[in-house]
């Protein structure tokens, strides 16, 4: 059974099709996973990436387990249930372990000229609301990572550290 979903932005309704795609679920399990194919069987292996790649397509973990059980071998349908627990809840854990994922757009900076600046800017892009990750302090290779706004908020910073620079330029020109 394969599930879409549209919502109405302003009332947030639902509305459901539900179509058996038996079709569409064996590809997307099967370019990863098949065996062997028999005269009436198909052999094959249900791997992590293969059920990422089905629900990456829209494919559900219900979905998945509806169609073992549908197309399960006739021995295997004399069991209750038909297919494993342990093989229902890895499938079922796999799709929730990707739903806990969040994906964001972010930037990424790095080639700082010395830890000094990279600590300077983290602070900055923290007091400014931007800063997601950055590597530790005394990591080699130092990275700052910011939401989408904080392109934004470096360039105001480099243009903040150069008027600075700029300031104390002249004021050692004025000293001497």
């Amino acid at each position: 059974m394969i599930r879409s979903y549209a919502a109405d932005r302003h009332h947030h309704t639902h509305t459901h099709t539900h179509t058996a795609d038996a079709v569409r679920i064996i590809i997307n399990l099967k370019s990863d996973c098949l065996l062997s194919c028999l005269h009436t069987q198909v052999v094959g292996i249900i791997t992590k990436e293969s059920v990422r790649n089905a629900l990456k397509n829209g494919i559900t973990s219900k979905d998945i387990i509806a169609y073992l059980q549908t197309y399960a071998a006739s021995q295997m349908r004399k069991n209750n249930p038909v297919l494993p627990q342990n093989v229902i809840e890895q499938i079922t854990l796999w799709e929730n372990e990707r739903n806990r994922m969040i994906t964001n757009e972010a930037s990424m900076f790095q080639e700082f000229e010395s830890v000094e600046e990279f600590k300077a800017l983290k602070q900055f892009c923290v007091e400014h609301g931007v800063f997601l990750w950055a590597t530790p302090d005394h990591s080699p290779k130092r990275i700052i990572c910011t939401n989408t706004d904080g392109r934004a908020v470096v360039q105001k910073f480099q243009t903040l550290k150069q008027e600075r620079l700029r300031i104390a330029q002249q004021l050692n020109r004025s000293k001497q």
